[in-house]
């Protein structure tokens, strides 16, 4: 099953998720940043897909990203993750929650991988045995910074965390962590 939602966020914050496949902006990695530690639990194995985009309005700026990949969830007892980085230019990306108020590209730079990671890091309580392979980003011109992007690490593993393939509208703006 697929879904691709918007979701209304507080304070004019937007989000947009998709589970089940993966927006236009997929890119074959140049390196990656990795992360490899103990998982707090094991599932059935099995493979998640999805991504989550985010634009969040911060007074006279905002900040815009969006990532997405694969989890492969198995009983090894153990978390790796995958952050890769793009080539610099993979072209503009029109559909994104951005498009009016920035130039958004395909892909994820050098200086946003590490900041998907230490999302990743800040659900360790939570870190299911499996591996992430993160493949699929955007980010703007302007606004893209790594707090989003570390933001965005942190609703990607909410997004693999549920259990339930057709979420709630509440339970898709829970993905979403406070900004902070």
């Amino acid at each position: 099953m697929s879904l691709v939602t918007n979701v209304e966020l507080s304070h004019l914050r937007r989000g947009r998720v998709w589970i089940g496949e993966l927006p236009d902006v997929s890119y074959i990695s140049i390196s990656a940043v990795n992360l490899n530690c103990d998982a707090s639990r094991s599932i059935q194995e099995e493979i998640r897909v999805g991504a989550v985009e985010v634009l969040i309005p911060t007074g006279g700026r905002y900040l815009y990203g969006l990532v997405g990949g694969t989890f492969r969830a198995d009983v090894t007892g153990k978390f790796c993750a995958d952050v890769g980085i793009s080539a610099p230019d993979l072209g503009v990306w029109e559909d994104s929650l951005a498009s009016r108020v920035d130039r958004v590209h395909k892909g994820l730079l050098q200086e946003y991988a590490p900041a998907v990671i230490r999302g990743l890091e800040q659900e360790n309580g939570n870190l299911t045995s499996g591996y992430i392979n993160v493949n699929c980003a955007a980010h703007a011109e302007v606004g893209s910074a790594q707090v989003v992007f570390k933001y965005l690490g942190a609703a990607l593993w909410r997004l693999f965390g549920l259990a339930d393939a057709a979420p709630s509208n509440q339970q898709l703006v829970d993905l979403f962590p406070t900004l902070g």
